[in-house]
């Protein structure tokens, strides 16, 4: 999806889906979805409605999953290395 609200490099739900090789009401979907989250925009224009991703939200969420994922890295490393139990 553009980063930005534009038709020139935006496609419809038809498009996606025929791009992302699913069904048409998959990618309605999930492109609800991601709207309901903040993550994606929509707007009417002519008769099709075209998708832009809101950067802003993007990044937001992405830092979130760089901080999880850092928190994740160091709880992993500052746990001992299990020894072999023995019978």
């Amino acid at each position: 999806l553009p980063h930005s609200e534009n038709c020139e490099h935006g496609n419809n739900v038809s498009q996606l889906a025929d791009m992302l090789g699913l069904a048409q009401p998959t990618v309605s979907h999930h492109l609800r979805v991601l709207r309901q989250a903040g993550l994606v925009s929509n707007k009417k224009m002519c008769r099709d409605v075209f998708y832009w991703v809101n950067q802003a939200e993007a990044e937001v969420v992405l830092e979130r999953l760089r901080g999880a994922m850092c928190a994740e890295s160091a709880a992993t490393e500052s746990v001992p290395a299990s020894r072999p139990h023995v019978h």
